[in-house]
């Protein structure tokens, strides 16, 4: 195991790697058919011979995650929480049952009482618990932490979140209204020290990814998101290291593999960056806690079942690339038991068949993916720094220019679309026109008008003229 395989093998130069394309291409400049010029504004080389340093897994910026002996990741299930908590009960049981490892319930809860019709007879000391869409996140945890401590579990057991996320509605509802950043930092006062693995700050980039933007966009706007929640609870007399456990992020993998690996081990090392500045005293306060979810932009209500095939690779992206957590929709937009089973059967094949867990980022040293990693790297920091100087994401939002940037990018997506640029098989290549259509409908909630709202879409649903 100690030999050198490569010892026996002449390395080839990089002049001579161009000789050999421009022969196979007959003479022409592989320059002319061969790079790949991105969204993004930067260019790929079909081959590389050299590579950026990636460093080492488990050591400082964690590009390559905070693990070193495997990549385990939690198989997430959403369960939607309607007039009877006890369905939503029933449901998340099930799916504990059929793999699932962390539960996100969905939905509103009233009272303590709906609280344990929620979670009877499961599990929580054993299993990440997340509540997203509470309209009353501060009473949520405060009756989930008395909960679990009537488990008798030791408190550094209680692992999941409350996702509190202003920003992100607030954009999606085109104004604030009464936001202030004491709505987060209220609720991370109410954690105890002792429960650093419960988050009460949750940054849904997703949305980002959702309305267009490009990977660098996504990249950029999520740090000065979380930078901005960062500096409040900072401000409100929280330690650096303290501070950092409350922050937890969440991106959408998309079916361009590469860029959604890369995308995540990208934004390790720009977190970590961030983190550093601050002066941590502990280590892991570098690390972000990534959450994946399969791409609403590149969800079909064409032929939904083409979704499967989409989710798979958004999966397997976010997966290799080091996600802590990862949760696939349901590919129809029923959430019924044969939706959301295929769904989480998608990550135990990548477990349990593919073994995704057992290597720790298995596209580390790929001279390529370090490469378009190191890009995104350089490009995202850099819109990150400019958005900082013009006051923060905050003011970015309310002046309109984030907005205005994904409108440009969605419009270049839906141009790509149209011109068959992006191909999605059953949509605008193969389509099958006798397919029944799913309903993919989400509810977008009423603007407020102070500035222009975030508008996510689905990119299915361009329309192609019929001479395309």
């Amino acid at each position: 195991m100690n030999e050198n395989l490569l010892a026996g093998f002449t390395p080839l130069s990089t002049e001579k790697w161009i000789e050999l394309l421009n022969k196979e291409l007959k003479g022409k400049d592989y320059k002319d058919s061969l790079i790949w010029h991105t969204r993004e504004g930067f260019s790929l080389e079909p081959f590389y011979n050299t590579s950026s340093e990636a460093g080492s897994p488990g050591v400082y910026p964690y590009r390559r995650t905070r693990n070193t002996q495997s990549q385990q990741w939690e198989i997430d299930q959403e369960i939607q929480i309607s007039a009877m908590p006890e369905e939503a009960n029933k449901s998340a049981l099930k799916a504990l049952d059929s793999g699932a490892s962390s539960i996100t319930f969905c939905g509103t809860i009233s009272s303590k009482n709906e609280m344990k019709s929620l979670l009877k007879d499961i599990g929580i000391q054993f299993i990440e618990v997340r509540f997203r869409g509470m309209n009353n996140p501060t009473e949520v945890y405060q009756w989930y932490a008395e909960l679990f401590e009537q488990t008798g579990a030791d408190s550094q057991a209680m692992r999941g979140a409350v996702e509190n996320d202003p920003i992100s509605q607030g954009l999606l509802n085109g104004g604030f209204g009464e936001y202030h950043a004491h709505s987060v930092t209220k609720l991370a006062k109410e954690r105890k020290a002792n429960q650093g693995r419960f988050r009460t700050v949750t940054i849904n980039a997703s949305i980002y990814h959702n309305a267009g933007a490009t990977t660098v966009q996504e990249l950029a706007f999520a740090l000065a998101h979380g930078h901005e929640y960062l500096n409040a609870l900072v401000n409100a007399g929280l330690t650096i290291d303290d501070a950092a456990s409350h922050i937890e992020f969440r991106f959408a993998s998309s079916v361009d593999f590469y860029f959604s690996l890369a995308k995540n081990r990208a934004f390790r090392e720009l977190w970590a960056n961030v983190i550093k500045a601050y002066q941590p005293k502990h280590s892991c306060s570098h690390n972000a806690f990534i959450i994946g979810e399969t791409s609403g932009l590149f969800q079909s209500h064409q032929d939904p079942y083409s979704n499967l095939l989409r989710f798979t690779t958004e999966a397997f992206a976010g997966i290799a690339g080091g996600c802590d957590a990862f949760s696939i929709a349901a590919f129809d937009g029923t959430n019924s038991d044969f939706s959301t089973r295929m769904g989480r059967n998608i990550q135990l094949l990548l477990r349990e068949e593919s073994h995704l867990d057992k290597i720790v980022d298995p596209a580390g040293g790929s001279f390529f993916v370090e490469e378009l990693t190191q890009q995104l790297i350089q490009f995202a920091w850099e819109k990150f720094r400019s958005i900082e100087k013009d006051g923060g994401i905050l003011n970015y939002i309310v002046t309109g220019k984030l907005v205005e940037e994904c409108s440009f990018s969605a419009e270049q997506l839906r141009s790509d679309f149209r011109s068959k640029k992006i191909r999605m098989i059953g949509v605008n290549v193969y389509p099958d026109p006798q397919k029944k259509k799913a309903d993919l409908t989400s509810k977008i909630p009423a603007s407020l008008k102070e500035f222009k709202a975030l508008e996510c879409f689905r990119i299915s649903e361009t329309e192609i003229p019929a001479s395309v």
